[in-house]
């Protein structure tokens, strides 16, 4: 229950969670929730300007309002010798209402202002799955989230969900005797489309190309209280990728986007003291 003196709040702020008990090995769970956020002092007041930065408050936010959904069913097997194997697959819907963001100032174009955008939607589905065995520890996983397309709202041809798939795995193995565990991390995240605004003032479809990340690291259990950490963020080196304008079935080249610094190493030691 909330009671707010500024903004017009639901009265009852609902949430469900469930879970149905399949067979022995699955369950089925599903939820819905209901949500309000009031804005923030900072976004309603604060204005912030410095060399990269022009960043102007409004006094005149709407609250945000959502509702969600998410789904999942679940299996766990565990069998004679200890091995752990389960799977999920889950699905989610979530609606914003006058969701707060960043837009250009009508006034000045070097000049950013909080407002109500729009209302945004996003929906998607996932599939994990896992097995621990002896030393091993494997998992892997891919997900298809559809993103809201703000200008479907002006233009009723375009689709209100923009589409991209992503796909995980990671492999562990712990060496006993030698109190060393390995893991390495692979993450792929697909291509994106989106729309925007060209320089002709037309909506155009532009499409961030897909790219791959990885991460290994090194653990090593050293005498009685210390453990030593190393390893390589980034395997892959990327730094940046590019996004394509489509137009009658031609790309061109379109802007960059930074998504890392590119490879790093780290080491680390960890002092562990504790008495029974």
């Amino acid at each position: 229950i909330i009671r707010n003196s500024v903004y017009d709040a639901p009265p009852v702020i609902p949430s469900l969670n469930t879970k149905f008990a399949l067979t022995k090995n699955t369950d089925l769970r599903l939820a819905y929730a209901r949500g309000f956020r009031s804005p923030s002092i900072r976004e309603l007041y604060f204005n912030f300007f410095d060399a990269n930065h022009q960043i102007v408050g409004n006094p005149d936010l709407k609250a945000e309002t959502s509702h969600s959904f998410t789904g999942s069913l679940n299996w766990k097997k565990i069998s004679a010798k200890k091995a752990v194997y389960t799977a999920t697959v889950t699905g989610f819907y979530n609606k914003v209402e006058n969701l707060i963001d960043y837009a250009v100032s009508a006034s000045d174009p070097n000049v950013f202002i909080l407002t109500n955008v729009s209302n945004s939607k996003t929906a998607g589905m996932n599939l994990s799955t896992a097995a621990k065995f002896n030393n091993w520890n494997i998992s892997a996983g891919a997900s298809y989230t559809g993103f809201y397309n703000d200008y479907s709202e002006t233009d009723k041809t375009l689709p209100q969900l923009q589409w991209s798939s992503e796909a995980n795995s990671s492999v562990g193995y712990s060496f006993s005797k030698a109190r060393l565990d390995v893991n390495l991390f692979y993450k792929f995240t697909g291509k994106r489309p989106y729309y925007t605004v060209n320089s002709n003032q037309e909506i155009v479809q532009v499409q961030q190309k897909g790219y791959h990340m990885a991460d290994l690291t090194v653990n090593k259990k050293a005498f009685k209280y210390f453990s030593i950490t190393a390893g390589i963020r980034n395997l892959f080196d990327v730094k940046r990728i590019t996004s394509s304008l489509a137009s009658g079935g031609i790309h061109t080249a379109g802007g960059t986007r930074n998504i890392a610094t590119g490879r790093s190493f780290f080491a680390g030691l960890v002092f562990n003291w504790s008495k029974n």
